[in-house]
């Protein structure tokens, strides 16, 4: 996976002349703002309906901008906008959801054959059957825990084996015929993977020790 990195050139009398104009553009944007005393960012909440009494919600993630929620039961529930009320789905998932990425209106489900199993395949998550679209390979190596993102159309797990050895691997998503890329890891921090986020041209990796340790991002 390239990166993308800028790169400056330095013109010590040009950049002296137009340093000068910056800060008193960037100073008087600051003293406009507190000024005006005005948030710059603005959070919304929105209220949903609670599942049925008695639903245990083990995963959650949203489909074409709608909730889903599966229960420890490995059942579906998907929220309905016009009713605002959590349906039943006859869907029925095999195996088990050990965690999900997201990509736009579409999410990917990071599977295992059982509750206690490594994760051994990633499903594109859809309300058709049969599943339309791209078919994703088998992992080449199952994983004991696994998080991943999407980034510039590679879907990118990161996880460990049983063995605690990292791996990174990336799939093309807008080649039908891909495999899975293994790609360089990083070295000297160790840790199960926690979670992983794409942020521009790069991955923001949260790396845990033990199960008390705090998180230690990447």
């Amino acid at each position: 996976m390239n990166q993308i990195m800028p790169t400056i050139q330095h013109h010590p009398r040009v950049f002296s002349n137009y340093a000068k104009i910056l800060l008193g553009f960037v100073f008087a944007l600051m003293l406009s703002v507190a000024a005006k005393a005005e948030n710059l960012v603005s959070v919304s909440a929105e209220h949903i309906n609670s599942l049925p009494a008695g639903v245990i919600v083990s995963k959650i993630w949203t489909h074409q901008q709608n909730p889903v929620a599966l229960d420890s039961d490995n059942h579906l529930w998907l929220f309905e906008q016009a009713s605002g009320q959590w349906n039943k789905s006859d869907i029925t998932l095999q195996g088990s959801v050990k965690g999900t990425v997201h990509a736009d209106d579409n999410a990917y489900l990071l599977m295992a054959d059982n509750p206690n199993g490594a994760i051994n395949r990633v499903e594109p998550f859809t309300l058709s059957v049969p599943i339309q679209g791209h078919v994703i390979p088998t992992l080449p190596e199952p994983l004991q825990s696994a998080a991943g993102s999407v980034l510039d159309e590679q879907l990118v797990i990161v996880g460990n084996t049983a063995q605690g050895i990292p791996q990174m691997l990336g799939l093309d998503l807008s080649d039908q015929d891909a495999t899975w890329q293994h790609y360089p890891v990083w070295e000297g921090q160790q840790g199960m993977v926690t979670s992983v986020v794409a942020q521009t041209d790069r991955l923001q990796i949260t790396l845990q020790q033990h199960s008390s340790d705090n998180e230690q991002i990447m």
